[in-house]
């Protein structure tokens, strides 16, 4: 029996993975691609596991969109035109929900989600303001969670200017976060 959940999970994801390809085509050959643009953001993954189980390459092998991560995430993702800002924002801070720093297609959603958190804090913040101290620690020891110290100090900075002084629950969190990533990538390397 859990052979067939097996199954049945490769299939949905192979059928995803064949939806987004064919959607990605739709938004980069269509001169009206709005549409397109948001049928891809809605099947793009919500959560960091399915990121990774179509973009990531886990125990020597590929997944099924491994090869497609730069033109399908850093190229279109990272820059959806026609997606409600709250409702992109939503899904980020969903995917970024327990990820940890990878190469390729999670560095490539990690690079825009540092785009979007600079280029907007206050929605980044509002949309954070209700979920869990724990999660929103989460989200910004993965937004800090690479492994160049100097670059993250320098993120850590110009991030910390853009929020507003009265903000202290904010400005801690995303110093805990900071904190442990930096501790992370001291420790481990």
């Amino acid at each position: 029996m859990g052979c067939s959940v097996t199954v049945a999970q490769k299939t949905d994801l192979s059928a995803k993975a064949k939806k987004l390809k064919q959607l990605y085509l739709l938004v980069t050959k269509s001169t009206n691609s709005e549409i397109y643009e948001e049928q891809f953001f809605n099947e793009f993954p919500n959560t960091f596991k399915e990121l990774n189980e179509l973009y990531g390459y886990e125990k020597d092998k590929p997944a099924p969109l491994y090869y497609d991560g730069l033109e399908h995430i850093y190229e279109l993702f990272n820059n959806l035109k026609s997606i409600n800002d709250t409702l992109y924002y939503k899904k980020i801070v969903s995917i970024a929900k327990g990820a940890r720093y990878d190469a390729d297609a999670v560095s490539y959603f990690q690079s825009g989600l540092r785009d979007k958190v600079l280029a907007n804090p206050k929605l980044i913040l509002f949309i954070l303001k209700n979920k869990p101290e724990k999660e929103v620690i989460g989200f910004w020891s993965f937004y800090f969670d690479y492994e160049n110290s100097s670059a993250r100090k320098k993120n850590y900075i110009e991030l910390i200017k853009k929020i507003p002084a009265q903000n202290k629950n904010s400005i801690r969190f995303i110093t805990a976060g900071y904190e442990k990533s930096t501790k992370y990538w001291t420790n481990s390397h």
